[in-house]
């Protein structure tokens, strides 16, 4: 065991060797100043494992930059980095500041296509991802770094839903574990709708790159793409339209989800530890400039919107007061 892996040793080894705990982990802030992103805020959380976060409190603490040893695994969009308070929340005007990132959320009250019901208008992938956060607490200790924050959706005589979120890791782990609880503040019942809507790019994702969702049925949602072509991963094609894959998880899936890359020797392993995420959405997008793989739990089966959900019966209600939860384990490992 070479002396310089710290991901391999514990505290007490390597604390005599190290005269400040931030040599190791790390939590810092900061406050972009210029273009499109002006003034939103970063913070970028750092382990002894190899993992480098970037977090976004403006974008109710999503993920940008996810880089393990130096190899950026998300995927970020033509976009590119913009503020929260450019989004025009209405059909796809959404996607005018989607920048992608390793995770982008989409909730809480509808997700997938935009769409009116009960005189409503629900934009595509909902408003969550436009809400700022307020950050409750930071960790930086020996034994773990994180960041916990609170995010709420609301309008005047609408819902009233809070998202409490922490991303934490162990100091010298390579994985990452979102914990999010979604609580209805509100009097009345409210219709919930969530997707984690992961973002893999190159070159995490390749030819050379295997995919395996452990499903029990799965499904194209266009004919004429079969659904074993879920795991076929092709050089960037001109023109090349973009495909979504719907998996039901085997219940006690570990992992849900493995993308594994020989030629960088990493292997990217996501678990749904809570069991109210039964489904999971596959975006694939082999086109020049997007080329990107995204694996999207969620607590629903309908990619449509709001309207269709609600028609289906696949919106899920939390009573007055009461809290969802989920949790979801991100591992990298190298082989």
């Amino acid at each position: 065991m070479s002396d310089s892996s710290p991901g391999s040793r514990s505290w007490d080894y390597i604390k005599p060797r190290v005269g400040n705990l931030e040599q190791v982990v790390s939590v810092t802030h900061s406050i972009d100043d210029d273009g499109a992103s002006r003034g939103s805020r970063r913070i970028r959380l750092i382990n002894g494992g190899g993992l480098d976060l970037e977090l976004h409190p403006d974008r109710a603490l999503d993920i940008g930059r996810f880089i393990v040893d130096g190899v950026n695994i998300g995927w970020i969009s033509p976009v590119g980095a913009s503020s929260p308070f450019l989004v025009e929340n209405k059909e796809r005007e959404w996607l005018r500041t989607f920048s992608g990132g390793f995770l982008t959320t989409c909730g809480l009250d509808t997700f997938g296509g935009q769409s009116d019901h009960g005189g409503q208008h629900f934009p595509l992938h909902g408003r969550l991802g436009s809400n700022p956060a307020r950050i409750l607490q930071t960790l930086s200790s020996p034994e773990r770094v994180g960041v916990i924050s609170e995010t709420k959706q609301v309008t005047t005589f609408g819902e009233n839903l809070r998202l409490k979120r922490e991303i934490s890791s162990l100091t010298f782990s390579r994985s990452i574990r979102i914990r999010d609880e979604v609580t209805n503040l509100g009097f009345e019942e409210i219709g919930h709708m969530i997707l984690y809507h992961f973002n893999i790019g190159w070159p995490m994702i390749g030819p050379a790159a295997e995919l395996l969702i452990d499903a029990k049925s799965r499904k194209s949602l266009r004919s004429e793409d079969p659904a074993g072509d879920f795991a076929k991963l092709t050089p960037p094609t001109v023109g090349e339209q973009e495909t979504v894959f719907l998996h039901e998880l085997q219940s006690n899936a570990t992992p849900s989800a493995c993308l594994r890359n020989p030629d960088l020797g990493l292997e990217l392993s996501l678990r749904v530890v809570s069991g109210n995420l039964p489904y999971l959405f596959q975006w694939k997008m082999l086109d020049q400039g997007y080329y990107v793989v995204g694996l999207e739990p969620a607590n629903g089966h309908v990619l449509s919107g709001r309207h269709d959900a609600e028609s289906e019966g696949a919106v899920v209600k939390i009573p007055a007061g009461h809290t969802v939860s989920y949790e979801i384990e991100i591992q990298i490992d190298r082989f």
